[in-house]
């Protein structure tokens, strides 16, 4: 039971600000701490890292088709300040244009399989 709410924390406490600037939606909040209940604490923090790689994929991917990657790579310089300004996630001083949603559960699950999938090879 603690391992699952240390876990549930850590995937809350890493997706949360990015929910206060904007960037992401509460259900990927909650899906990411989910994932962390089912994992543990430190599991969470390796696996948080495969789906952030994922996600920044899947925004270039989005980016490229609309032909927009220079106002991604501009709005994500501005949540970057935002963070290492605010440090605890607000939202960026002058509103961002987006470029749409993209579906980051898809995200989520696919960097978390791809930590199981590592994690698993490195054990055998």
């Amino acid at each position: 039971l603690g391992t699952g709410v240390l876990g549930l924390g850590t995937g809350l406490v890493l997706f949360l600000p990015l929910y206060a600037m904007r960037a992401m939606g509460a259900g990927d909040v909650k899906l990411m701490a989910m994932v962390g209940a089912f994992l543990g604490a430190g599991p969470t923090a390796v696996a948080a890292l495969f789906v952030m790689i994922a996600g920044g994929v899947a925004s270039l991917l989005h980016a490229a088709t609309l032909g927009a990657t220079g106002l991604l790579l501009a709005n994500s310089l501005a949540l970057a300040q935002g963070l290492l300004r605010h440090g605890r996630g607000s939202p960026p001083a002058t509103p961002m244009r987006s470029l749409g949603r993209i579906r980051y559960g898809g995200c989520i699950a696919l960097g978390t399989l791809a930590y199981l999938v590592l994690r698993q090879q490195a054990g055998s």
